[in-house]
């Protein structure tokens, strides 16, 4: 649920995040721990096929969602900066200025160098 970051309400997810970072220090143990399993079939009780350990595939992917966590707190601290903050007000503003002037997006530019007139022009 953690991979993707709409599976859930942002308020639980923070509360996840909260707890994975918390224990991920014991998972990555005993995955490491139980690497020499990597590959066996998981014995069921009721000799059942459950599958094979995955332990090396998990600790990856625990390494993974760590690294993207970080990455996306360490942006959520920077955007968050007071410079980034300032940043964005002059930004917001300047758009604001900006979206006064009329728009050329219309006009056609495709004449500006008519070679006509550049051949009549006369050169002193």
């Amino acid at each position: 649920m953690l991979e993707n970051p709409n599976s859930c309400p942002e308020q639980l997810r923070q509360h996840m995040i909260e707890r994975f970072l918390k224990s991920y220090c014991h998972y990555v143990r005993i995955c490491s721990t139980n690497l020499d399993k990597d590959g066996r079939p998981m014995q069921d009780p009721f000799n059942d096929q459950r599958g094979r350990f995955q332990y090396a595939s998990i600790l990856k992917r625990l390494e993974q969602l760590k690294s993207k966590i970080e990455i996306e707190s360490s942006n959520q601290r920077s955007d968050d900066s007071p410079a980034n903050a300032r940043i964005r007000e002059i930004m917001n503003s300047t758009s604001a200025l900006y979206s006064n002037i009329p728009s050329t997006q219309n006009e056609s530019l495709d004449d500006i160098f008519n070679e006509d007139e550049d051949t009549n022009m006369e050169y002193s």
